[in-house]
């Protein structure tokens, strides 16, 4: 038997058992969970992130699964794979934020910003990695949601100052569009959503 048939037959617990003694066996993961990875941060980075990032961030997840391996108290608990992904969305999630790429988006007339807090709420990072996607979306289909939301949320404009700004004919108006963006917000990242 090969080498290359007997690291495929390996468990992950098994893996992550040879690991701890021998870190040349993390080429096993590296080799396993690149391709769905790399797939994976594609599928939730928005197009200001490039494929150089992409894989800096998919290697930067496998030292750190290096690193959590070595501690006394590692157990793992989901597939290798799962491990991997988790590690990459929430690196994702940082250079998001440290990079300034994140944006403000509403949900229910509140403001979230993603921060890759290890300790939130899966849903609801995936909430937000698809509203800023359909905010990117909206963003690139042109017309007047995009700069209303943002200037509303981000830049905390009053919807009189958006009146004066956009060129709506009243308050009331900006107020009615502003609605009927964010819905149209909401239904864009509720769809994408369902691709997370």
């Amino acid at each position: 038997m090969n080498l290359v048939t007997k690291y495929n037959q390996l468990t992950d617990q098994e893996l992550v058992g040879l690991i701890k003694e021998d870190q040349d066996y993390l080429g096993e993961v590296y080799k396993r969970c690149q391709k769905n990875s790399l797939f994976y941060l594609r599928k939730i980075a928005t197009k200001a992130i490039d494929e150089e990032v992409l894989e800096d961030i998919f290697q930067d997840a496998i030292i750190a699964l290096y690193e959590n391996i070595l501690k006394d108290n590692f157990v793992l608990t989901v597939k290798i794979q799962t491990y991997v992904d988790r590690i990459c969305y929430n690196m994702l999630l940082k250079y998001i934020s440290s990079n300034k790429l994140g944006i403000l988006v509403p949900i229910n007339d509140e403001v979230f910003i993603p921060d890759g807090d290890d300790e939130r709420d899966n849903s609801n990072e995936n909430e937000r990695i698809a509203l800023e996607n359909a905010l990117e979306k909206m963003k690139q289909a042109g017309g007047n949601c995009y700069d209303l939301i943002t200037q509303f949320w981000y830049h905390k404009k009053s919807i009189s100052d958006l009146t004066t700004t956009i060129g709506y004919t009243n308050d009331v108006n900006t107020r009615n569009q502003k609605s009927k963006c964010q819905e149209r917000l909401r239904k864009m990242a509720f769809n994408i959503l369902h691709i997370i």
